[in-house]
């Protein structure tokens, strides 16, 4: 790409040298603001950069290039591939659905991947050889059915529309419909005590209380990012993060038995904050018998996105988006959320001022109070396989 913007041999090589400079100091760099004047960012290479940075998400620049926006253009069946921690397993799931609801022939195929990495060995966590195929079938074998079927008219062997892999059992299984027809979608509140996950809800109400300093935000640690090198991506043992005095956990007892969550997975929680606006995280957890925390599924929500300019000294009740999962929490393991405002750089942090460090270089700290009580029932809503 930068080849394209120079005409001869030295001012390309001195563009190779410059990005290879800065791809070595993107730790520094992140650390930049504001994020419009980014230095590794050349006005020659990318005049548009700053100009992308201020459009609204309803700028009509994003509608047109939206494929939500365009679903009714689409007219041809498609192959569905994603991953767990694929950072487009949102928009993956919901491309399916569309083809599925109007009966185009689309299947949806989710493993427990990264971003274009197919292996047994994802992260840290070791899902065995099935991870490497799609049922029986490796994934090439896989595609060139597909393709042989639509473009030269070949049979294509049935299968359901839905095939995923479910973490934790280490093997596929298939659905008609999403989520599968036999979720039941079950709240897990959170609490204070011992034990501060649980499937009651609240008799008493209680709060936990944390600081969000946006300048020492909480560092991604794996999860459906493309950060492959610099921050590791897929299931990453959390134990280390959660020391932080920013970070809350909710964690079940250990479980009586196996427990399998497939599905989109939501936290609806009650908070405040003494700052203009904010940032609230969520991230599901599975706890091993020996207190590794592998990370399954996480999400974030701008506090003004949902409340407008009704946000500061106000209890709100927000709704966090982890995407989808599907994990075999096994007899014995613990399931935790994990709650606080910040991880970066899978996300950008919030100034807390009400401003965006995309023209701002000011911030505050802001200190946030989460509740759990009968009127103020926070909680994660498991989609829990009958």
């Amino acid at each position: 790409m930068l080849a394209r913007k120079y005409n001869t041999r030295d001012e390309r090589e001195q563009a190779a040298n410059t990005l290879m400079k800065n791809l070595d100091n993107l730790d520094v760099l992140y650390k930049f603001k504001p994020y419009k004047d980014w230095p590794a960012i050349g006005q020659k290479e990318m005049p548009y950069f700053s100009e992308l940075l201020n459009y609204e998400p309803t700028h009509n620049h994003w509608q047109k290039i939206d494929a939500k926006s365009n679903y009714d253009k689409i007219n041809v069946p498609g192959l569905h591939v994603a991953g767990w921690y694929d950072c487009f397993l949102d928009k993956t799931i919901a491309n399916f659905q569309n083809g599925h609801q109007r009966a185009l022939g689309d299947k949806l195929v989710i493993g427990p991947w990264t971003h274009a990495n197919f292996g047994q060995m994802i992260g840290d966590r070791d899902f065995g050889m099935a991870a490497t195929k799609w049922g029986e079938a490796s994934m090439h074998a896989r595609h060139l059915e597909w393709f042989n079927h639509w473009l030269k008219q070949e049979p294509l062997p049935e299968t359901a529309p839905i095939n995923y892999f479910v973490m934790g059992l280490n093997d596929w299984k298939t659905a008609t419909t999403w989520p599968p027809q036999n979720t039941n979608f079950t709240p897990l509140y959170f609490n204070t005590g011992e034990v501060t996950a649980d499937f009651t809800p609240p008799k008493q109400a209680s709060e936990a209380n944390f600081s969000y300093d946006p300048e020492n935000p909480v560092p991604s640690n794996g999860g459906g990012t493309l950060h492959k090198e610099l921050h590791a991506d897929g299931p990453r043992d959390q134990q280390q993060l959660e020391l932080r005095d920013d970070i809350l956990c909710y964690t079940t007892a250990p479980l009586d038995t196996d427990l399998e969550v497939t599905g989109p997975v939501q936290v609806k929680l009650w908070a405040k904050t003494d700052a203009p606006n904010t940032d609230f995280t969520a991230k599901l957890v599975d706890v091993f018998p020996d207190g590794t925390a592998f990370n399954l599924a996480d999400g974030i929500i701008r506090a003004s996105k949902q409340h407008g300019d009704q946000v500061q000294n106000k209890i709100n009740e927000y709704t966090i988006d982890l995407w989808a999962t599907s994990n075999l929490f096994q007899k014995g393991h613990q399931i935790r959320i994990e709650i606080s405002s910040s991880n970066f750089p899978r996300f950008d942090p919030n100034p807390n001022t009400g401003d965006s460090f995309i023209n701002s270089t000011e911030s505050q700290i802001a200190h946030q109070t989460i509740y759990h009580s009968p009127d103020y029932p926070s909680h994660i809503l498991l989609p829990i396989s009958r």
